[in-house]
């Protein structure tokens, strides 16, 4: 019998007017989680999902003042990985051993998630799939294409974050910020160079490209001959909340929402000057 999931798997915040041809994705801040999971899990630590993207679709809160949608997770990528493919789909990442999968079986830190033998099987994961994953980019497509409605040239922007140091991915802590574009594929690079140049401007690090290039949604919305672009921005969480307690640290919070603001202000200029020029 098919799990019925009571719930909506994202949350989506609408302006009353689509005045910016830009919509923000925050797939990895859901912390929700299903019975099964709860049931299967291995441990009481893995009910606290550590590898979530803490409070990242808070720091777009912005994002309705400025006439963006807002489109965020509500279950954990424990559950299901809303950046990661489809069976069947081209590998995202040649390095399978840095990334965790579409429903993963271990942390970022090697510890495994469910119980021994109480791995999801196949239709529990296709259940999944088809209760989360595919409504989320079901509803991405759908908002996109009412940006288009209005403008020939729109924006994904997908929102990240992850601990400081993760040295499943690199032995050296992340830098504050990391831009991504799939290396000039997926939008043009002065998005990338006005990014950096904020980020630098208000003092904090920043690499463009690396160790992130852009995941699954990055890819998958990307579409040259629609003139649809697409932008990946992972920060440190360190730059804004204590990673020990869990808890928003001010000022860092405040500061990390004035940098990512003005980063999102340049890039609708950017895009309402390029959706002009396109006339």
């Amino acid at each position: 019998m098919q799990q019925i999931y009571l719930e909506s798997p994202f949350k989506l915040f609408m302006p009353d007017e689509l005045t910016v041809p830009m919509l923000i994705s925050a797939p990895h801040c859901g912390t929700k989680l299903t019975d099964d999971f709860r049931r299967n899990a291995a441990s009481e630590d893995i009910l606290n999902v550590p590898d979530t993207d803490w409070f990242v679709h808070e720091l777009y809160d912005f994002a309705n003042e400025l006439n963006i949608p807002l489109i965020h997770a509500e279950y954990s990528r424990y559950v299901i990985d809303l950046n990661r493919q489809l069976p069947g789909e081209a590998d995202l990442y040649q390095n399978t051993a840095r990334t965790t999968g579409l429903v993963p079986l271990y942390t970022f830190a090697g510890k495994p998630i469910y119980q021994p033998g109480w791995e999801p099987t196949e239709i529990e994961v296709q259940q999944r799939i088809d209760q989360i994953h595919k409504p989320y980019y079901a509803q991405v497509s759908k908002v996109l294409s009412q940006l288009q409605e209005k403008f020939p040239i729109v924006m994904l922007y997908d929102g990240h974050s992850i601990l400081g140091q993760v040295e499943a991915i690199q032995p050296e802590p992340f830098l504050d910020y990391m831009p991504a574009n799939r290396t000039g594929l997926t939008c043009p690079n002065a998005f990338i160079d006005k990014a950096q140049a904020i980020i630098e401007k208000h003092g904090a690090s920043c690499i463009a490209n690396g160790p992130f290039q852009g995941g699954n949604i990055t890819r998958s919305f990307h579409d040259a001959d629609k003139q649809i672009l697409s932008f990946q921005m992972e920060i440190s969480q360190r730059i804004y909340m204590n990673e020990q307690t869990g808890e928003k640290c001010e000022p860092n919070w405040s500061q990390t929402v004035v940098i990512l603001r003005e980063i999102i202000e340049s890039f609708s200029a950017l895009l309402l000057q390029m959706n002009k020029d396109a006339k």
